[in-house]
């Protein structure tokens, strides 16, 4: 898959990162209400974002050393912090964790436990490794093609979500998206 970036018109892609979870479902102890629906949603997010969404998970946990967080809890604070803030919160975050990172005003503690969480989001979501699919096109002619070598498969259709999830799902044959 790919980031997609609006430039008259047309996409200019970036292919995206292997894709992970969900780790569970959200929103099932709300108000005892019957519960309507299960809503799945990729969200792609800059390795700031998913600093900022663990920071904000982790903040709670001021006893425990951030290396000994596990892959899953990772993942768990990242879409907890993506059901309660959303992406653009976490965007804002991120620029404050980038903004303040190294200065006087951080101190050796806190840039030590910040490195620990950078260290828990590299195991959770390993910088190495993206997935060949990109998507090219227009927003009303969408196709995703796969740049792995002797491969040629693409997917068209005037459907983006259907271009999509044919693109997330043909990613996994190549083993790189890890669900």
């Amino acid at each position: 898959m790919t980031t997609v970036e609006m430039n008259a018109n047309t996409w200019v892609a970036t292919p995206l990162p292997p894709a992970s979870g969900p780790t569970g479902v959200a929103g099932v102890e709300h108000y005892g209400e019957p519960l309507a629906a299960v809503v799945r949603l990729d969200v792609a997010l800059t390795r700031g974002q998913i600093l900022a969404a663990v920071a904000e998970g982790f903040s709670y946990r001021e006893d425990r050393d951030p290396d000994t967080l596990t892959v899953a809890e990772v993942r768990w604070m990242v879409e907890q912090a993506i059901e309660t803030g959303g992406t653009l919160a976490l965007a804002a975050d991120a620029d404050t964790i980038w903004d303040g990172f190294g200065t006087d005003d951080w101190g050796a503690e806190l840039t030590e436990r910040m490195l620990g969480l950078a260290r828990a989001v590299d195991r959770a979501y390993p910088p190495a490794g993206s997935s060949p699919i990109v998507l090219d096109g227009t927003p009303m002619d969408p196709v995703a093609r796969c740049t792995a070598r002797n491969c040629g498969w693409t997917a068209h259709s005037d459907d983006v979500a259907f271009v999509s999830e044919a693109a997330l799902r043909h990613a996994e044959v190549h083993g790189v998206v890890a669900r």
